[in-house]
């Protein structure tokens, strides 16, 4: 056993009942439950160290002429995690869903910059070699 005398370890106990709901607590002297101690390891909180310009890299993104410009750029800028799309996506006013991928996101970012412009020229009939 470590360093742990027996009072930090009844401390840990107690900190973990003291968490419980109250119905989990009722619980306890139930003799139909049986008691089982589960050792959960603490989540770190990954920070992301990794910050963009997210107004510089709009403009680049409402400027390119095509959508595999605009992916491109999504891919070249610092935009690998989830977390650095977000307020990319949130500046644009795009719904996000927790079970969204990263693909996904980024389609739907270069689909409300490039792509909704592209389709506006195509309907106007505008840029459109004749």
């Amino acid at each position: 056993m470590s360093d742990l005398t027996p009072v930090q370890v009844l401390k840990k106990f107690v900190q973990a009942l003291e968490r419980l709901s109250e119905s989990d607590a009722s619980r306890l002297c139930d003799p139909a439950f049986d008691i089982e101690v589960k050792l959960v390891a603490k989540r770190k909180k990954q920070v992301a160290t990794v910050s963009i310009n997210t107004e510089e890299l709009l403009r680049k993104l409402q400027a390119a002429d095509s959508r595999d410009i605009a992916h491109t750029l999504l891919l070249t800028e610092a935009t690998q995690t989830r977390s650095a799309l977000e307020p990319i996506a949130r500046a644009l006013d795009i719904p996000i869903n927790k079970q969204d991928k990263l693909e996904v996101l980024r389609d739907r970012i270069v689909e409300a910059t490039v792509g909704s412009r592209l389709r506006s020229l195509a309907i106007k009939g505008d840029g459109i070699p004749r």
